[in-house]
């Protein structure tokens, strides 16, 4: 990637989710035993915040070099640096694996090695957004329908349910995406 995520958008999306971070992930605790969460693209680590504060005890969270350790608000060794667009094998595999709103930032030729890191590190669980066409955003490079990441999934043997949105539709402390 050649831009660079600067302080301003990190603290952007750090305040817009973590609420719906809180909201999200109390609806998956309480239908599912999650006792550890992989992040892909996780900025500041505010959702992975979120999980350890509801009693998630293991947490790992990517994303680019960009990203200002100092910054961080989960702890620096639950932290790795990777280019998202390349291959990434991390030797585990997580309860849960999410990757939300950031899948439209990779160049669409890495787009199925992204969903083979995810997939790879998932014990059957990823929690997925990506914006659709037309959502606009800063540096969005791959926006697509959502048919496309489910035929992405669906080669690895992941089947999409959509069985959030419908708990939080008009909520307005959860963010649109």
């Amino acid at each position: 990637m050649s831009h660079a995520y600067d302080s301003r958008f990190m603290n952007y999306a750090d305040v817009s989710s973590r609420t719906s971070a809180q909201r999200i992930a109390g609806l998956l605790l309480h239908a599912l035993p999650i006792r550890s969460v992989l992040d892909v693209g996780c900025a500041k680590g505010t959702w992975l915040d979120v999980w350890t504060e509801l009693g998630v005890g293991e947490i790992q969270g990517v994303d680019g070099d960009y990203v200002d350790r100092a910054n961080l608000v989960i702890p620096a060794a639950r932290f790795r640096a990777a280019n998202l667009a390349q291959a990434l094998d991390l030797g585990r595999q997580f309860d849960l694996v999410q990757s939300l709103e950031v899948a439209e930032h990779i160049p669409g030729e890495s787009a199925s090695i992204f969903v083979e890191n995810l997939v790879r590190h998932s014990s059957g669980i990823v929690l997925f957004s990506a914006a659709p066409p037309g959502q606009g955003g800063e540096f969005h490079v791959n926006e697509q329908p959502y048919d496309y990441w489910r035929a992405l999934f669906k080669r690895h043997g992941f089947e999409a349910y959509d069985c959030i949105r419908p708990q939080i539709a008009g909520e307005v402390s959860v963010s649109f995406w």
